[in-house]
């Protein structure tokens, strides 16, 4: 995929979400390069080719996709990264390189070993673990009227009418975390889907809390755009980003 639109990304990444599970793949994110206009994604997966039939099930056939192994815990299994969503390869050297620092000369190509980076670190930080619920965090937070990454569970209780800022359209509505605390939850439609949600559903909502006097809100719960960590909602056992 070339020169596709935010859009048209979150679509097909979507399309992969919904069967990954059919082959065991977990796709992770995917992304436009603004230089070249080349979409990438990241996925953890017990071979390419279950990388690549999932993509055929979604509409959007992977001609060859690029591996990057590496091996994590548990030991004996082979985690593979699909680099190029599309076409090509991941680019490849044009000269020797020095050493990396890791005990040994590099002979990966560069975007495999920025994959490899953003996988190890986010290993690290979330301990091998899924991120798990801190509703404490945020209520902590906001005590202290400070922003905050936060990631809570709790009660749909109201229903907002869609919000129409500068940045695009966005569904609202407001959860119930306990302790009293209610808080407004603000998804971007640009560059998420709906959350099919009602008065009553348990979400479990992952984004950029922000203490506003009066009405604190939780936004960024999409894919991530720029620097920023991306966010997401699960709702009856789907994740919405």
């Amino acid at each position: 995929m070339v020169d596709i639109t935010p859009e048209a990304l979150n679509e097909a990444h979507q399309a992969d979400l919904a069967t990954q599970g059919n082959e065991g793949v977990d796709f992770r994110h995917a992304w436009r390069a603004q230089a070249s206009g080349m979409v990438f994604c990241l996925s953890d997966a017990p071979s390419a080719e279950a990388v690549k039939r999932i993509h055929e099930r979604a509409g959007h056939p992977t001609t060859r996709p690029p591996r990057c192994p590496y091996r994590r815990d548990p030991p004996g299994r082979r985690h593979d990264r699909e680099v190029v969503i599309g076409s090509g390869a991941c680019p490849r050297r044009t000269r020797p390189q020095r050493s990396t620092g890791w005990g040994q000369r590099s002979w990966w190509p560069a975007a495999c070993k920025l994959v490899l980076v953003g996988s190890i670190l986010a290993a690290v930080l979330t301990g091998c673990h899924p991120v798990r619920p801190d509703n404490q965090g945020l209520i902590a937070a906001l005590h202290h009227g400070r922003s905050a990454e936060v990631t809570v569970q709790g009660l749909v209780v109201v229903l907002l009418p869609d919000g129409n800022g500068p940045d695009g359209p966005h569904q609202r509505f407001r959860v119930d975390l306990g302790q009293g605390v209610v808080v407004e939850v603000d998804h971007n439609l640009t560059l998420a889907p709906r959350v099919p949600v009602t008065v009553g559903s348990t979400v479990i909502v992952h984004g950029q809390f922000e203490p506003d006097p009066g009405r604190p809100v939780i936004h960024y719960t999409h894919h991530p755009t720029g620097a920023h960590e991306g966010g997401w909602i699960e709702s009856s056992g789907h994740r919405y980003q």
